[in-house]
């Protein structure tokens, strides 16, 4: 636990009550790939309104990573740069 929460302090990423529900919100979305299996990814958008838009691609080889590992990084993406990035 020390260290998931060491990870977090490193992260700056402010706890979720100081948020307000657009700063915290985060979309989970699904796409088909070609093959016709689902590919789950979010978008991350500090607003609804028209914004500019940073695609993240995790490196990994798809083999290792994903939403999980990479979510705080992608809200500390949107929250600061005020663009919505589907991770």
């Amino acid at each position: 636990m020390r260290g998931v929460l060491q990870r977090i302090e490193r992260a700056a990423h402010p706890p979720y009550h100081r948020l307000t529900p657009l700063e915290a919100r985060v979309e989970a979305l699904t796409f088909e790939a070609r093959e016709g299996h689902p590919l789950r990814a979010r978008l991350y958008a500090p607003d609804r309104s028209i914004a500019p838009v940073l695609l993240y691609l995790h490196g990994g080889g798809f083999t290792i990573g994903g939403l999980e590992t990479h979510d705080s990084l992608c809200r500390q993406l949107a929250l600061r740069s005020g663009a919505a990035v589907p991770g």
